[in-house]
């Protein structure tokens, strides 16, 4: 495996590139992401916030976090945000500075709940910084002044409920400040040719105002599911220290990640610990019924796993439609893929077995169905950001 996954080595070439600074991350965002080992020890599995922390923005000078949650958090840089508070507070008579002690000053600001939580006020005072952090000066050795800008990065956590779809007779008020001061943060050539870095953070583009989406001044990312080679290497570290790890599993390291492909780290973890722990061997049947659970739960309920137990043998007429797909179950077995049709129209009324059918042929064929749920909401970008979610999961 590389240093780095895919999607952050191209993170880090846009953004060296200095083609753009802003980046929104989607998908996976709440799985643990492989991070190179720190001083020849082991690989780490960080989330997503702290790789970006700890590892993309390592070379900078001052990384803030804010999410409508916790609001404005200070990862790095401590001292320099807190200078700022001092000559923020001395112009604007705001009284954030006031810290019983100022040793380590990003947690004491944490702890303390002196910075803001509301989106209007937290950016507008991250977007200070940032313009201050920019006109700093130095004086060099030959006593002349210098410019001295800090290498800025900020990060907004759950960015789908600080800047979410609405339509624009809704964007009032303190909702088209929020928006403005995001989309500003990717367009003004002052910032983008900084050595700052903006990253929004949210579950799927569906949830996020389309103004942002469809921005051609920042760049979209999809966090992906870790890939087979990847869970192997995961699984290896994860039972490092069990030595009779082999002797639980009915499958090689290799098999066995290739049966995980298509969960993440946090729900592989959850299944091989589980096994562990209870002492249950990792049989195919054990694998298969907790890996359909924890992609249903993944999900949100919005798809359903069905294990067919009959074939086409069960279905009574219909002669036509099952000797076509009895000759098309034949092709897949054979794994002659490519001269299958892409997909099959049914059409009926209800009650004329159009499902059974269906779930009929999975049983011919020997594949799970993945039935989807009602995915419909009531709310705008809803359904969108709820299919977007089933088609990233399976």
């Amino acid at each position: 495996m590389s240093a780095l996954t895919p999607w952050a080595e191209e993170m880090r070439g846009i953004f060296r590139s200095g083609s753009t600074s802003q980046f929104i991350l989607y998908g996976g965002v709440h799985d643990v992401v492989a991070a190179p080992a720190a001083d020849g020890g082991a690989r780490r599995y960080l989330s997503l916030p702290a790789f970006l922390t700890e590892v993309m923005f390592e070379p900078f000078d001052v990384v803030l976090h804010y999410d409508r949650g916790r609001g404005v958090r200070v990862k790095k840089g401590g001292p320099h945000f807190y200078k700022f508070l001092e000559a923020f507070d001395a112009f604007q008579g705001t009284n954030w500075a006031r810290l019983p002690e100022k040793t380590h000053v990003g947690e004491a600001l944490d702890l303390a709940n002196l910075l803001p939580r509301d989106a209007p006020r937290a950016l507008e005072l991250m977007h200070r910084f940032l313009r201050g952090s920019q006109s700093l000066t130095r004086v060099d050795d030959a006593g002349r002044r210098v410019a001295a800008p800090l290498k800025v990065a900020l990060v907004v956590e759950y960015a789908e409920f600080v800047a979410p779809r609405a339509d624009a007779l809704q964007l009032v008020g303190e909702r088209s400040q929020v928006l403005i001061q995001l989309l500003e943060w990717a367009s003004d050539p002052a910032i983008a040719g900084a050595f700052v870095a903006t990253v929004l953070i949210t579950d799927a583009l569906a949830g996020l105002h389309p103004a942002l989406v469809e921005s051609p001044y920042n760049a979209k990312l999809q966090v992906q599911l870790p890939s087979a080679a990847e869970l192997e290497e995961y699984v290896a570290d994860l039972t490092a220290g069990e030595p009779d790890f082999s002797r639980l599993s009915d499958f090689g390291s290799r098999e066995l990640a290739a049966k995980l492909v298509g969960l993440s780290r946090v729900n592989v973890r959850t299944l091989v610990l589980r096994a562990l722990r209870n002492g249950e061997r990792l049989t195919h049947g054990f694998i298969s019924e907790l890996r359909k659970e924890l992609i249903e739960k993944e999900a949100g309920g919005l798809v359903e796993f069905v294990e067919s137990r009959r074939t086409l043998d069960a279905v009574a007429g219909h002669e036509e439609a099952k000797a076509w797909l009895r000759q098309d179950a034949e092709l897949f077995r054979r794994g002659a893929v490519r001269a299958l049709p892409m997909g099959y129209l049914l059409a009926g009324r209800i009650g004329t077995g159009k499902t059974f059918l269906v779930t009929c042929l999975a049983g011919e064929v020997g594949v799970p169905v993945v039935e989807l749920k009602n995915f419909r909401d009531k709310w705008v970008g809803s359904t969108e950001g709820n299919l977007e979610k089933i088609f990233t999961i399976l």
